[in-house]
């Protein structure tokens, strides 16, 4: 009963707060980021800002083992996830791009991060996958009824592996 009464404080309390409605709660709920990636173009927005601030040391001189030019379009630069998987880390943490180099607003960064999360990162709830199906084992009566078969002398496998 707590729990149901929980809830029903939390919903009273939500229908008497002015102005409150589910349409705001939807916006409050942090689709900002995801709205702003989905108008963001990886050509026209990601890609020169990485040019600015990522390409001095990710681009010819191959720093850690990246060159961030090879992603010339969206497309490439979704197919490998590690990759922007690292950039988003480093650039929520602030380690790249390092101090003694431009860095960019936090708007640049949010942008960015927004953009790697939403469009390499996304997920289609529409679409779930369920993983791997693993085959389960049979018990004695499904592997009994498994392998009879009509016209054939049929042995159960306890009688068959008991020795009797």
């Amino acid at each position: 009963m707590q729990k149901y009464g929980a809830t029903l404080l939390f919903s009273l309390v939500l229908a008497l707060e002015p102005g409150w409605t589910a349409s705001t709660a939807s916006s409050k709920s942090g689709s900002a980021p995801v709205q702003i990636a989905r108008q963001t173009s990886f050509e026209k927005d990601i890609r020169p800002l990485l040019s600015h601030y990522c390409y001095g040391c990710h681009g010819e001189k191959k720093k850690g083992d990246l060159d961030l030019r090879l992603y010339a379009d969206a497309a490439s630069a979704v197919k490998d996830r590690a990759v922007f998987e690292k950039v988003l880390k480093h650039l929520e943490s602030h380690e790249m791009p390092p101090e003694n180099k431009p860095q960019p607003t936090q708007e640049e960064r949010e942008l960015i991060t927004a953009w790697i999360e939403a469009e390499v990162f996304k997920c289609d709830c529409t679409k779930p996958d369920p993983g791997r199906v693993t085959i389960r084992r049979l018990n004695r009566a499904e592997y009994n009824n498994t392998i009879r078969r009509p016209g054939r002398r049929f042995l159960p496998a306890s009688k068959r592996f008991s020795g009797r």
